[in-house]
Parts: structure tokens; C-alpha cells; sequence
């Protein structure tokens, strides 16, 4: 006869309830709006982004500059497939350069020894970082300007510059994320205080305002916000901020 096996139940697990603001327990904390709108508004200068441009056509420069055979120097605008291909590659150097150096504050050793390191695809580890943060393969951009090239097309800074825009743009758009990453749909009525605060501060159209407070789409709201910031944000004075 099989032993009868003696199964205890188990203890009944006591679920304490979250504590709200009346409680003596902690408070969520609250988001910092005007922390998060000085991060918009100096995005582009925090992160170097205005850094960009004038990389690339630093990198177009030192590609097609030339003395002509009366000691002119001049600048190449049309290149055959293999010039278009180091071009390609001179620029995409300075997306890494770019990426690592100014945006994640490296130094250059730490980048010369992460420019080693490849996996078992063989795929370069900080090309893989620009790719992420860009959208943008090496191997695409090579056949972007090869492309250009065979077309006998014009390649200059400008052409570079209009070529990279929406890339650029990607880059600015995963620093954005990461800065109103905290901003979730519970937080809309907070967010919307905060923008009729911002309303009041800068004397913003009273229509801007209410179209934010008759906004029930968080993601809507948050471009509302967005906007309002780029446009309009500047931070508060410290008698402002003692206030509050």
C-alpha cells in the first residue's frame, strides 16, 4: 500500500496594499517636467548633434581637395566607384567618431580597442553601435555613393548633408526617447498641469493650452509638449524655482 504522503498547505501569502500619499509610506516619486524640458530644448547642443555636420564635410574636404596644374585648389564633385567607396567610408568614420567620442564621452583608446572587436559575423562592434543609433549600414552608404558615382552624379558636402538628414534625425529621435522615457500614460494629467504651467509662464496662445488639456492620447500630448519645449521653453528663474 503506497505511504500516504503528508502535503502541508501553503501559508496564505498576505498582499499589503500600496500605500498612497495619505499613507506613511513613500510617495512615487515625482517627474522633474522641467528637468525633462531642458534636456529637449538643449538637446542638440548636449549631444553634440550640431557636431555632425560640419564632421562630414570635414570628411568631404580632406577626400576632394586638390591643386590643380596652376596651383589652384580645388574640389572634386564628381569621383569614380572606388573614390565614392573610401568617401563612404571617411564619413561613416565620422558617424563612429561622432557616436563614441562626443556622444558617449569616450576616450580615444577605449575607441581604437572597441574598433578590434568584431563578432562571429564578422560585423564591426562600433559600426553596430552607428547602426543602431543611425539606421545606417557602411555597407549602405558605400553603395549609396558607388550608386551616385556610376550615375555621374554631383557629390559634395551639401549632398552628404541631405543623404544623412532623416539619419541624423533618427539619433535625435533615440536621445529623445531616452529623455521622456519616465512619461507614461498615468502621468497625462500631470503632464497637462505642467503644460498649462508653461502656458501661464511664457504666455503661450490660450488655444495651444486648451488643445492640450482636451488631449487624451498620451503620445499626442507628448508631442504637443514637445513642441511647446522646442519652441517656446526657456528654464525658470531661481526666485521662479523657489516658488515652486
Amino acid at each position: 500500500m503506497a505511504e500516504k504522503l503528508d502535503v502541508k498547505k501553503p501559508k496564505k501569502l498576505e498582499v499589503k496594499k500600496p500605500q498612497g500619499p495619505g499613507d506613511k509610506g513613500e510617495e512615487a516619486p515625482k517627474i522633474d517636467f522641467d528637468k525633462i524640458s531642458s534636456a529637449l530644448k538643449k538637446l542638440e547642443d548636449r549631444n553634440h548633434i550640431d557636431q555632425i555636420g560640419p564632421s562630414v564635410t570635414d570628411a568631404y574636404i580632406g577626400h576632394a581637395k586638390f591643386t590643380d596644374e596652376n596651383g589652384v585648389v580645388r574640389y572634386k564633385t564628381k569621383f569614380d566607384q572606388g573614390e565614392a567607396e573610401k568617401l563612404a567610408d571617411k564619413v561613416y568614420d565620422q558617424l563612429v567618431y561622432h557616436t563614441h567620442r562626443r556622444f558617449f564621452n569616450m576616450d580615444q583608446e577605449k575607441l581604437d580597442s572597441l574598433k578590434g572587436i568584431k563578432d562571429a559575423q564578422g560585423n564591426s562592434y562600433v559600426d553596430t553601435v552607428v547602426r543602431y543609433h543611425f539606421d545606417l549600414d557602411r555597407s549602405t552608404l558605400r553603395k549609396s555613393l558607388k550608386t551616385r558615382a556610376e550615375n555621374d552624379d554631383k557629390i559634395d558636402h551639401n549632398a552628404l548633408q541631405e543623404m544623412l538628414e532623416d539619419k541624423v534625425r533618427h539619433h535625435a529621435g533615440i536621445i529623445t526617447g531616452d529623455i521622456l522615457k519616465d512619461i507614461e500614460p498615468k502621468d497625462m494629467d500631470a503632464l497637462k498641469a505642467y503644460i498649462k504651467e508653461l502656458g501661464d509662464r511664457h504666455k503661450l496662445d490660450e488655444k495651444v493650452v486648451k488643445k492640450a488639456q482636451k488631449t487624451y492620447d498620451i503620445q499626442s500630448l507628448i508631442k504637443q509638449y514637445m513642441n511647446i519645449v522646442q519652441h517656446h521653453y526657456s528654464e525658470p528663474k531661481k526666485e521662479e524655482k523657489k516658488a515652486a
